[in-house]
């Protein structure tokens, strides 16, 4: 019964994953174009996935996703204390000159914060909603349950972001880059989501962080380039520290319930 609940849970969260960058997100892009629609509709999509996951999380798992105040705060700000280095270093480095006015730009950064919080909505549904919940479900929730669950299905976030190589095969190092450190931020969210119990805080954070890095493009659009194989390196230096973190605060939060029995 519990292979049956791992693989269905598995299932389930690939066909919400691609069935809405593909359909939903094709659909938005032909009959809602304009900013700050398209970005608002992609999340109100993603919320209705959402929704409808919710009843089924809760009878596969008996885990709760919806929002909810609890351990909010703490999720975001001392769980999460640490996400906070990269949402700013994205502000400082991938900083440009402004070359369109902040009045005529304020639809389309709007678009790009629904967009993004919709992207942030998406994944921890699929990959921490879905899938670190069946494994653990499946592995057990002690702590090697937990350790390995947290590895398991934060590898299939790094490594579902290799398929924007079939998109952009030019973006070599930032893809490959964008993996490793993918994988690496999503141990950090799966110990967010297991210490607090809140998935909105992983959310939220996940959200902040995409609109950081695509914050500037609306007042300065770029040209895809690769990047540097040094950038590369400190993109997943900065979040090789996530990492540690949630490995460092898991195994604390293990050793406390350890001490409380």
């Amino acid at each position: 019964m519990k292979n049956l609940k791992l693989i269905l849970g598995i299932i389930i969260g690939f066909v919400l994953l691609l069935g809405c960058v593909i359909f939903a997100d094709g659909f938005v892009a032909t009959f809602i174009p304009t900013q700050p629609f398209g970005g608002m509709a992609e999340f109100a999509i993603r919320i209705l996935l959402l929704t409808i996951s919710y009843f089924i999380i809760k009878k596969m798992y008996k885990k709760g996703i919806g929002p909810s105040t609890s351990n909010l705060g703490k999720g975001i700000f001392i769980y999460g204390a640490a996400m906070w280095i990269p949402i700013i270093l994205n502000l400082i480095t991938k900083a440009r000159t402004p070359v369109v006015p902040f009045a005529t730009v304020l639809p389309t950064l709007i678009g790009i914060f629904f967009s993004q919080m919709g992207t942030g909505v998406l994944e921890e549904l699929v990959f921490r909603g879905f899938f670190f919940n069946a494994f653990v479900d499946r592995l057990g929730n002690n702590k090697k349950g937990v350790f390995a669950s947290m590895i398991l299905s934060s590898s299939v976030f790094g490594a579902i972001h290799l398929l924007n190589l079939i998109d952009s095969p030019e973006l070599i190092v930032a893809t490959i880059a964008q993996a490793i450190y993918a994988t690496m931020v999503g141990c950090f969210f799966c110990m967010i989501y297991y210490c607090t119990g809140n998935i909105w805080s992983c959310i939220i954070l996940h959200g902040i962080v995409d609109f950081a890095a695509k914050f500037w493009n609306a007042f300065n659009p770029a040209p895809r380039a690769d990047k540097s194989i040094f950038m590369g390196i400190f993109e997943i230096a900065v979040c090789a520290i996530l990492m540690i973190y949630a490995i460092i605060k898991l195994n604390k939060e293990f050793k406390n319930k350890e001490a409380a029995v």
